[in-house]
């Protein structure tokens, strides 16, 4: 048995809310200074959510834990008004009492839940060579200019006299709409004079996210892009999306 403090914001809205996207149900695995989560949808495309909660509230924590729904777990951490709380991890429950609600959790064994392929090791050694700034800013403009581009499902990222640009567009495809974003002159690495096309469904995935600013990062070679966000001090996530053929 091991007690747990929970920042609602921090934990339910910036770390468990973008899983609740990509997962149904999910592991929470200790590591020292927090816990993290591996999760992964084909929703578009072949996307890998790595998230992390840093806390010193978890290094009590032994074992990890497998939440059976995730999006109803959220609405019953909602459920509690406190800003943070203190909630008491046991073998196959979680549970939490004020004067307002009390609750008992159950939660999954490990030999049930579904095993990721990827580990936390494999995607913290991936290696990139061009990267870049997209403030949360312009990645709504790119959600907003969708509504204009109806018969296209795809973003293609690539640099252009020296500027990093986003297109939505479908270069398979003739006589359609399509509109062209500058994003940013600044950006490290290599240029990309082969647009990298992502399916438009899973760049999705990443709205609504409580940060400023994503960090782009490519690897050329593979055709993946990762788009890595902070939120306050202690939750990081990273969408990691694989390019389309084409």
């Amino acid at each position: 048995m091991s007690n747990i403090q929970l920042d609602k914001e921090q934990f339910v809205e910036c770390f468990l809310t973008p899983i609740s996207k990509i997962a149904e149900n999910v592991s929470l695995v200790p590591f020292e200074g927090g816990i993290y989560a591996i999760c992964s949808t084909q929703i578009g495309g072949s996307v890998i959510l790595y998230a992390e909660c840093k806390s010193g509230s978890f290094l009590n924590l032994k074992h990890q834990i497998n939440i059976p729904d995730i999006k109803k777990f959220i609405r019953l951490l909602s459920c509690v008004k406190k800003d943070t709380f203190e909630v008491t991890v046991k073998d196959n429950h979680l549970l939490y009492a004020d004067s307002d609600i009390k609750f008992k959790y159950f939660l999954l064994e490990d030999s049930v839940m579904q095993r990721v392929t990827v580990s936390c090791q494999k995607i913290k050694s991936l290696a990139y060579n061009t990267s870049f700034t997209l403030p949360i800013i312009k990645f709504n403009e790119l959600l907003k200019g969708s509504s204009i581009t109806t018969d296209s499902d795809k973003l293609y990222l690539f640099t252009k006299d020296g500027s990093v640009h986003a297109e939505l567009n479908d270069f398979e495809r003739q006589n359609i709409n399509s509109v062209d974003y500058f994003v940013t002159e600044v950006f490290e690495g290599c240029e990309l004079q082969i647009p990298i096309p992502l399916s438009l469904e899973s760049v999705r995935l990443l709205a609504g996210l409580k940060a400023t600013q994503f960090t782009v990062k490519i690897n050329t070679q593979l055709k993946i892009v990762t788009f890595e966000a902070t939120s306050g001090e202690s939750v990081k996530t990273q969408f990691i999306i694989s390019g389309l053929v084409k």
